[in-house]
């Protein structure tokens, strides 16, 4: 795979992760993951891309670390997203 291929590949599995992340979350694993290690896999996926997530993961860690019960992320989903303001 070339440099430039292996890029393209990194960049589309960031913003497929992001994509996901706004999914609405449907199954328990997805919480989890989404909690444990969403922050992670986007820090170091921004770091082969050479994009600077300043101090969002840190942040996003903190906001997950309150959310355990098991829907507790799809209740802050409908909460943002299915709510009317």
């Amino acid at each position: 795979m070339t440099a430039a291929t292996e890029r393209y590949a990194t960049r589309a599995a960031f913003f497929l992760t992001l994509a996901r992340a706004f999914a609405p979350p449907q199954e328990p694993a997805v919480a989890a993951a989404f909690r444990e290690d969403l922050a992670l896999d986007l820090e170091e996926m921004a770091g082969e891309l050479g994009y600077d997530l300043g101090d969002a993961p840190a942040s996003l860690r903190r906001a997950m670390a309150g959310l355990e019960a098991p829907d507790a992320l799809l209740r802050l989903y409908s909460r943002l997203f299915l709510t009317p303001p």
